[in-house]
């Protein structure tokens, strides 16, 4: 069976969030296990020249003090961005960082379960 990422029924919503202000990291504080991720960052405010929505790192899967794995993930703005998740990383937690200049975000994280 062929992945499909252009079917959205191939794809469940696991982190959703809209904010203002001065935005911190955040941190998708679940345990997930998706070898693709579809991340779609969106500020209604963006310039046409910005490309930057955010970078993504992967945490590992410990409640307290969980470290860094693998490189960040330049993540565009508004559009959605997919994401291998290398094999070699298990279960994970993700962390996003938008750009200083943002004062208005909305995340959405997917992961993948459509067949592979």
């Amino acid at each position: 069976m062929a992945v499909d990422f252009a079917n959205d029924a191939n794809w469940i919503t696991v982190y959703q969030l809209t904010t203002s202000g001065d935005i911190p990291p955040l941190v998708v504080n679940q345990s997930l296990s998706y070898r693709f991720l579809r991340i779609i960052a969106e500020n209604s405010e963006a310039k046409a020249s910005w490309t930057l929505g955010g970078y993504l790192n992967f945490l590992t899967d410990e409640a307290i003090a969980p470290d860094l794995i693998g490189d960040r993930v330049f993540c565009d703005v508004n559009k959605a961005k997919i994401i291998q998740v290398p094999d070699w990383i298990g279960a994970y937690r993700l962390k996003f960082k938008p750009p200083v200049w943002f004062n208005e975000l909305s995340l959405q994280v997917d992961g993948y379960i459509g067949g592979a």
